[in-house]
């Protein structure tokens, strides 16, 4: 943090976050994901692989029930 008045301050970045093992960091490269989609399709996507991982322990048949008529509806 740097002050530049009495009321007011200012972070400035001054290092650089490196990974030891590559040798380089996310930044201009982003992180590669877990499954890739092209972006139109990431929201679905991910809606998609969420449900499922819901319907694999639902709190009752009725939460099931919505969860997998969702899903249908997303495919």
């Amino acid at each position: 943090m740097y002050r530049i008045h009495p009321h007011l301050s200012v972070f400035i970045p001054s290092g650089r976050a490196i990974n030891p093992v590559s040798k380089t960091n996310w930044e201009g490269s982003g992180v590669a994901p877990d499954v890739k989609v092209k972006a139109a399709d990431a929201l679905r996507t991910a809606e998609r692989l969420a449900l499922g991982e819901l319907l694999k322990s639902p709190a009752n048949e009725a939460h099931a029930q919505r969860l997998r008529m969702r899903l249908a509806e997303l495919k």
